[in-house]
């Protein structure tokens, strides 16, 4: 019986698929092959974007990336451009649109969201054939380096390819969006059992644990016996389960999963038998797909004909499951007699008083991880998702399930850097003025300076701290007006600009232009023209264009022509190597100081070169140094910012001056501040270095002792946690995890910044559902709720959230909250709560009422499981 059920279920499904590629597809009398003969007349468009996507995918094999998954809103997208462009003589990606105008608008005007968007676009003539036409569009992107780079890039997870035939040249347009979805489908969500204040009393009231399996001689995988309904009922196990004393769920890796439990006690004292364990139990997407038979017909716990919905692997028993926790003790004790071994022969009060507190030390399992199985998603092209069934004494004695609600770590806060430049009533160390002029010479009609003189110039602007500039150029006095104008405004313009590549624009430049008349009338001093004093300007430029008077002047009108550059400036401390040499050999703390009060007022004037030698001063590491390296590093926040963000020259370079410090006694409260700062935008980067993430942590414990400085710590203590919680999940370090939700929780609760954004409740939300403590994550959302209104987005991740472990035959008050949600939400919202990444097990449609309410408001928008089970018939 069971095998025929399972043909009439593949034939319908079959069925259902083919009816969907007629109804999508153009119509043609005989089946499409690659090596076709394509004609513009009667091309199949379709089938040649699907080769074209198949040829993309492909590409990516060969770099080890997966393929990717078509996607209905970046097929619009691509689609949107191509028709835009079929009429325009060149290609591109941009539209004059104002809401379609880049790719990522026009994903988000089809109703993206959470994508980040690439596109490749290529106008190509038609081959031969389609697949030599689809292999040839590709080979061209290959070739481009900005399109090939879309296509390997590992994090695009969708995709959507449209052709177009343009309107003119008679070529194909295709274009190609690529996108990443933010929130990443991952199993390592929710917990299976989780009671909400806002419906906690409704489910209380109508959960009832009770299967009524008609098939009581079923047989089942592994010797297992089916659900007994007063045993249900009886099992602690069970009880504890549905009263959420035990935290099971399942964790992923490579193509094995894990159970994971935060309370191995409780499961330590459950699985008492031998024959008590868990399996896991892979269910289809199928039977519940809308008008399916085999919702009805195929034996499940849903129609009470099977204790088992799906396939199960071999269970694992109580030795297998307590054996990571029989591991973890052998260790706790070898450490136990680790500590003992050095204090045996002390016998102190002291020594004894420790003695004691190690012995009577007990072991508390934090967490345990057991390899349960295989798992696969794409086993056989089925959507699948997993349960765990609990055994007791070998019968199946309850289902956990699991909801699917995603998280990130997007919610990012910075360490905004109070900085206090720290100046004692010293003397401020003034360094020696100085002044230059520069003569530039030029030649007759010539505007460009001479090299050596500019040389020299540069070489001063290099070597000093520079106050002020001034520029003077001239022309000889005996040219027309016009033409002198233009050659000294050139001269002019060509020395600023040439100054300009090596001064900043704080600099002051002063710049002055003329006839160079007042060393004309000094050179009359001293010739036989004194009498053209009282000549007019105009007369003595008459005068000057005759050939034998301009011969007897050439030599004085050649002093005429150049300019001066004037510089004040003051002797740079970089370059008074001397006088810092003997302070450094001295150790005078005075002269240090002064000298960096020095660099201070440059800083507030504006005119200190980021390059300069505070950073090159080395302080010793005394205590009495702390405020100067506290002062330094005061400076590289106060010159690049909050973020931190330094070039790797000046983080290396200061990571040395923080590393030298933190080792040094005394060391003052702004000095560890300002450590622990640069650690927290830096925390990669220290720890490859070899400083472990728990020492920050033990300066930040440091810094909070002191009272003027506790606001601060907790502030650090926060970000500290945001940093480091995902490497802690990583790790699998569930205690340090949860230990820093709690804090991070207690910190954001009730701050007007996070409960009056709607953006930062969310990923301040999906931060804690990222790491499994949703209970944080729906006080959140209704916090958020409860002060702005109802918000849809808010609500929508809420309900995944809210997903409790019912008996969906019996248990009505989750499945009503979703029928109740129909009325506030969007279509597409409510239908995207279902059926996916990051959605609600599809489970819950065992409810009968609600799965005919999808179905009949869902069924034309299509699921992920309908949209790869359609991606696998193409």
């Amino acid at each position: 019986m069971i095998e025929v059920i399972y043909m009439l279920s593949l034939n319908y499904y079959f069925t259902i698929t083919f009816l969907l590629y007629l109804l999508l597809s153009p119509i043609h009398t005989k089946a499409q092959t690659p090596f076709d003969p394509i004609h513009r007349s009667s091309i199949n468009i379709k089938y040649l974007e699907f080769l074209v996507k198949t040829q993309v995918d492909s590409v990516r094999r060969t770099k080890g990336l997966s393929p990717l998954i078509s996607d209905s809103i970046a097929y619009l997208a691509a689609q949107d451009q191509g028709e835009y462009l079929k009429n325009k003589p060149s290609i591109g990606h941009y539209q004059s649109s104002a809401n379609k105008k880049t790719p990522q608008d026009r994903v988000n005007f089809y109703g993206a969201s959470n994508y980040l968007t690439g596109e490749n676009v290529l106008s190509y003539p038609l081959e031969n054939t389609y697949i030599e036409t689809a292999r040839k569009m590709v080979k061209g992107w290959v070739n481009s380096p900005g399109h090939y780079k879309n296509i390997i890039t590992p994090s695009y997870q969708i995709t959507g390819v449209a052709i177009v035939p343009h309107q003119k040249n008679g070529n194909l347009i295709a274009v190609q969006v690529f996108a990443k979805v933010l929130f990443k489908y991952t199993f390592e969500t929710n917990k299976s059992l989780f009671p909400y204040d806002t419906i906690r009393a409704h489910i209380e009231k109508h959960t009832q644990n009770k299967y009524d399996i008609t098939n009581k001689k079923e047989k089942l995988p592994w010797k297992l016996k089916p659900i007994k309904n007063e045993i249900t009922q009886s099992s602690e196990l069970a009880k504890a389960v549905f009263k959420d004393q035990l935290d099971l769920r399942p964790s992923y890796r490579s193509n094995e999963i894990f159970l994971y439990s935060s309370t191995p006690e409780a499961l330590k004292k459950l699985v008492k038998r031998r024959k008590d364990g868990i399996t896991i139990e892979f269910i289809d997407y199928e039977p519940y797909h809308c008008g399916n038979p085999a919702y009805y017909t195929a034996s499940s716990r849903r129609n009470n004909n099977s204790s088992i919905s799906g396939q199960i692997v071999k269970p694992v028993y109580r030795k297998t499951l307590l054996s990571d926790l029989k591991k973890q003790k052998q260790v706790f004790k070898k450490e136990k007699r680790k500590k003992l071994k050095p204090l045996r022969f002390q016998f102190s009060a002291a020594a004894r008083q420790k003695k004691k507190i190690i012995r009577t030390t007990r072991w508390q399992p934090d967490e345990t991880t057991i390899k349960l199985g295989e798992w696969s998603q794409a086993d056989s092209g089925m959507y699948l998702i997993p349960n765990f069934l609990l055994i007791h004494k070998k019968r199946i004695l309850t289902p956990i399930y699991f909801s699917d609600a995603c998280g990130d770590f997007l919610f990012t806060d910075m360490v905004h850097v109070e900085t206090n430049f720290l100046t004692p009533h010293f003397t401020t160390f003034a360094p020696e003025e100085k002044s230059f002029d520069f003569k530039v010479p030029f030649t007759r009609n010539n505007t460009y300076p001479d090299s050596l003189k500019m040389i020299a110039i540069r070489d001063t602007l290099l070597n000093y701290q520079i106050d002020s500039i001034q520029i003077t150029a001239f022309a000889s006095v005996e040219g027309l007006n016009e033409l002198n104008e233009k050659l000294y405004h050139t001269r002019g313009e060509n020395i600023l600009a040439y100054i300009k590549q090596y001064t900043n624009q704080k600099t002051h430049i002063q710049i002055k232009t003329g006839e160079n008349w007042p060393l004309f009338y000094t050179q009359l001093r001293v010739t036989d023209f004194e009498f053209w004093k009282t000549c007019t300007r105009i007369d003595i430029k008459q005068e000057l264009q005759k050939p034998a008077v301009l011969t007897i002047w050439e030599k004085n009108l050649n002093e005429q022509r150049n300019a001066h550059v004037y510089v004040k400036a003051h002797v740079l401390v970089r370059d008074t190597l001397v006088y810092l040499q003997k302070y450094q050999k001295r150790e005078d703390f005075r002269e240090a100081t002064n000298i960096q009060n020095y660099y201070y007022q440059l800083w507030q004037q504006h005119r200190l070169p980021t390059d300069s030698l505070l950073w090159a001063v080395n302080y010793p590491n005394r205590k009495e140094y702390s405020n100067l390296i506290a002062n330094t590093l005061a400076f590289e926040y106060l010159i690049y910012g909050n973020n931190g963000r330094l070039a790797p020259k000046n983080r290396d370079r200061q990571w040395k001056i923080i590393k030298a410090s933190l080792s040094m006694k005394g060391i003052t409260p702004e000095l560890r501040y300002y450590a622990i700062c640069f650690m927290l935008n830096n925390t990669s980067y220290i720890m490859g270095q070899g400083y472990g993430a728990e020492k920050i942590l033990k300066q930040i414990r440091y810094l909070s002792t002191n009272n003027a400085y506790k606001t601060r710590a907790q502030k650090l203590t926060i970000l500290y946690y945001l940093h480091m919680i995902p490497e802690y999940a990583r790790r699998g370090q569930r205690k340090q995890v949860t230990e820093g939700a709690k804090i991070i929780y207690r910190y954001y609760q009730n701050k007007p910044e996070i409960v009056n954004s709607r953006d930062k409740s969310l990923t301040l939300a999906n931060f804690f559902i990222h790491i499994m403590q949703e209970e944080y994550a729906v006080n959140i959302l209704m916090d958020y709720l409860s002060q702005t209104g109802f918000d849809g987005l808010i609500y929508s991740q809420f309900l995944k959230i809210a997903f409790v472990h019912p008996d969906y035959q019996v248990n009505r008050a989750y499945t009503q909250l979703l029928i109740e949600a129909k009325k506030k939400l969007t279509q597409v919202q409510w239908c995207d709560l279902f059926v996916g990444e990051c959605c609600i097990n599809f489970q819950i449609f065992d409810d009968e009422e609600l799965r005919n309410l999808y179905c009949e408001s869902c069924a034309e928008l299509g699921n992920e499981a309908t949209r790869k089970a359609n991606s696998k018939t193409k």
